[in-house]
């Protein structure tokens, strides 16, 4: 509370603004975004001084910097909670983001577990279960389906249990789809038997 009464969180997003190439400064304000995230107040403020699109643009500026990607998919999960912002991460492309993130790190069981659970989510909205569906990231000529990629998630996550877990639960909310239902019956082979696995675990 007493940050957000000396304008503390307004400052650091805005050296989140000022120096977006530097990635130390990135991956602490991030963390700290993170941090005050589970205060209603800092909540609010964080909301009203621009922390979302402070965070997306400094996971699309420092795509390969593990940390920044890490503690921004923490970010967006700490602070998705209120309607207001699953509506806009819906729509200025914050689930895209998040997707890119765990594409970019395949092998990250963090990233995978942060992204996963901020998707998550965001995905109680039934228009971001729906838009799911039909999202792909990559460059062009070389995209992958959203589907596909939370398929590949689980053939590759099975052995972490706290990143299986969010991407479980990933799973079993867009499958709700019955579209995205068609795209997990049929996604890469080990998909299911991930699923499998993870259960005796």
């Amino acid at each position: 509370p007493q940050i957000c009464k000396c304008q503390g969180v307004d400052t650091i997003v805005e050296i989140v603004k000022r120096y977006p190439q530097h990635v130390g400064i990135q991956h602490q304000a991030l963390r700290f975004i993170s941090g005050m995230g589970g205060s209603p107040e800092a909540l609010q403020r964080l909301i009203h001084c621009g922390c979302l699109e402070a965070a997306m643009t400094s996971m699309k500026t420092l795509p390969m910097e593990v940390e920044v990607q890490l503690h921004g998919c923490y970010a967006l999960g700490q602070i998705a909670a209120p309607m207001e912002i699953k509506t806009r991460l819906l729509q200025n492309g914050g689930m895209t983001t998040l997707l890119e993130a765990m594409q970019l790190h395949p092998k990250d069981q963090h990233i995978h577990e942060q992204a996963a659970a901020a998707l998550s989510i965001v995905c109680e909205l039934d228009s971001a279960k729906e838009a799911l569906t039909h999202l792909k990231v990559g460059h062009k000529g070389h995209e992958v389906s959203a589907t596909h990629l939370v398929c590949h998630s689980l053939a590759t996550m099975y052995v972490h249990p706290d990143a299986i877990k969010q991407v479980l639960k990933l799973t079993a909310l867009v499958a709700l789809s019955e579209q995205t239902k068609v795209v997990l019956r049929q996604g890469p082979p080990p998909a299911f038997e991930s699923v499998t696995v993870a259960l005796k675990q």
